[in-house]
């Protein structure tokens, strides 16, 4: 009977937590977004139709691959910005922008723009039907970065500091496709 009650608790200790991108269920795949599976990390590719207008302009969103982490628990998007979401909170945001082939994109940058931090996660906590508190702290073994080309802004909230050189490279694999 004990041994039975311990397989039970196993059985049930596995099954909470699931990701997306194992192999037991189906990853995104839809007109917008596709989430590739691959050995070691995963690839999100955006390719978005619904574009904006002003007067008589027309603003189509910018097109992108970019390498993921494995165990993804959550993916949402607000406009422009698609939140991948990890464990404890962890977070990626990637708002590649509209079209503009008038930017030229020079080299990744680590920036500290507070606002902006801010802005993407108030975005994914509305989103989440959470409440964010700016002035919360986060634990010093955590780390949030704000990286950009010029146009392009990827965020890594909460990311731990054994990460962040898993997290450069995701960085330096954002792809534009045109």
């Amino acid at each position: 009977m004990k041994q039975i009650f311990i397989l039970f608790l196993l059985i049930i200790a596995s099954s909470c937590r699931t990701y997306i991108d194992d192999e037991k269920h189906f990853l995104i795949d839809n007109q917008t977004i596709k989430i590739n599976r691959f050995k070691n990390y995963n690839e999100l590719n955006y390719h978005s139709k619904i574009g904006a207008s002003a007067d008589k302009d027309f603003y189509y969103p910018q097109h992108f691959n970019i390498h993921l982490p494995k165990k993804i628990k959550n993916w949402s998007a607000s406009d422009k910005a698609n939140f991948i979401e990890y464990d404890n909170n962890r977070l990626i945001v990637v708002d590649a922008g509209y079209i503009n082939k008038n930017i030229k994109i020079t080299t990744w940058k680590s920036i500290d723009d507070n606002n902006k931090i801010n802005h993407y996660i108030e975005s994914y906590y509305s989103l989440r039907k959470k409440n964010f508190n700016p002035d919360k702290k986060i634990k010093p073994s955590n780390k949030i970065k704000l990286y950009t080309d010029g146009k392009v802004y990827i965020l890594f909230y909460k990311i731990e500091n054994t990460d962040l050189y898993n997290f450069e490279k995701i960085v330096n694999s954002f792809e534009y496709i045109d």
